[in-house]
């Protein structure tokens, strides 16, 4: 037998094997309950379409956890829930909610989100009210300006930003940062023929899976070790930012999203929507909420902290998907939208409101 011909069979076996084991791989992971597919962000060319970070027209249920599987729908400009007109018609005040997980509604059903549930009870009180879902799975203050100057196309009379804890040690990662080098990659070959093919496989997601745990991690550890440092007087690790500086650098971004849209004489809150760890008692977290609060205010922000809301409302425990999940759960989202209606209509400069019959059915019904 030839040399070549011996390559060609060593070579063949070798294909054969590797093919064998990815699709046993594949089988297995789907056995064990891994999703083959999940939410996508635009591409390159969608991205300087659409205001929004998701891929439009997506319409799936989500198994990530298997106790909370729900259905979330992308509309046509990008963002979570039903479509509406680029152009902001007659009549409509619109509030462009901004945030991360806690905004987009991780695990709660369409009509449960913050964003549904705070239109609902406007449209009840006032009508002609719009709440624009730009939550960002997975995002801190850096993509979520980022959001905001993309949204000022849909003309928001108001803009309300909702703080989570995590977004101070996620600002040592900015996911923002990481979906920009994810578009480049997108659409370079021969990604950009490899890419449709292999996302919708549960290896893929598998691996975005552990990725996406691993970046949490660290960024985490990053956190706890630079405060440790702080805490014994010992010299910060060249590699990662210290707990000061990432507070200092989220109170900049703040401050520059303040002056962007006072600027352009929009309306602006902020909002502190505490987890659970800070509801049950956790100095640590209800200091950052603290922090936060406190950082807004200093910046003349209208500000409403819910964390006094969460803990009054007669089952804390019930505001949150405990034990399977940590994120708010349908009625956290109403504790907070309710909130939240009191304090748009109380401010200094209130959502403009005319008061509804007792008769009025919110158009969004069933959202």
């Amino acid at each position: 037998m030839s040399k070549v011909r011996r390559f060609f069979i060593s070579l063949t076996a070798l294909t054969l094997g590797l093919m064998f084991s990815v699709l046993a791989a594949e089988g297995i992971l789907r056995l064990l309950g891994t999703p083959t597919g999940d939410l996508y962000t635009v591409n390159e060319r969608k991205f300087n379409e659409v205001p929004g970070i998701y891929e439009p027209g997506q319409e799936i249920v989500r198994t990530i956890n298997r106790h909370l599987p729900h259905k979330v729908r992308i509309n046509h400009l990008g963002y979570r829930g039903r479509d509406f007109p680029l152009k902001k018609p007659n009549g409509i005040v619109r509030i462009l909610l901004v945030g991360d997980s806690y905004v987009f509604g991780e695990f709660v059903q369409e009509n449960e989100t913050l964003p549904a549930q705070l239109e609902r009870l406007l449209q009840a009180r006032c009508g002609g009210m719009q709440v624009i879902n730009a939550g960002l799975l997975g995002g801190t203050i850096i993509g979520e300006s980022r959001l905001v100057e993309r949204g000022l196309e849909l003309e928001p009379d108001l803009v309300v930003l909702v703080f989570h804890e995590n977004d101070i040690e996620d600002l040592y990662s900015p996911l923002w940062l990481g979906l920009a080098r994810n578009r480049a990659a997108k659409s370079r070959f021969p990604i950009s023929l490899l890419y449709p093919l292999v996302r919708n496989t549960a290896i893929w997601n598998f691996a975005m899976q552990i990725s996406g745990k691993l970046r949490a991690v660290r960024a985490a550890q990053a956190a706890r070790d630079s405060t440790s440092d702080a805490t014994e007087g010992a010299e910060a690790s060249a590699h990662s930012y210290d707990s000061i500086d990432l507070r200092k650098r989220y109170e900049n971004e703040l401050r520059h999203l303040r002056d962007f849209l006072r600027v352009r004489d929009v309306a602006f809150t902020f909002v502190t929507y505490p987890g659970h760890n800070a509801v049950n008692g956790s100095e640590r977290h209800s200091g950052s909420v603290q922090w936060a609060v406190d950082i807004a205010t200093k910046l003349g922000i209208s500000t409403i902290n819910l964390l006094g809301r969460l803990r009054d409302s007669r089952d804390p425990g019930a505001a949150y998907l405990l034990p399977w999940d940590g994120h708010p759960s349908a009625k956290g989202h109403s504790v907070a939208a309710t909130a939240l209606v009191e304090h748009l209509l109380e401010q200094e400069r209130p959502l403009p409101c005319t008061p509804v019959s007792a008769h009025f059915t919110p158009f969004n019904r069933g959202f």
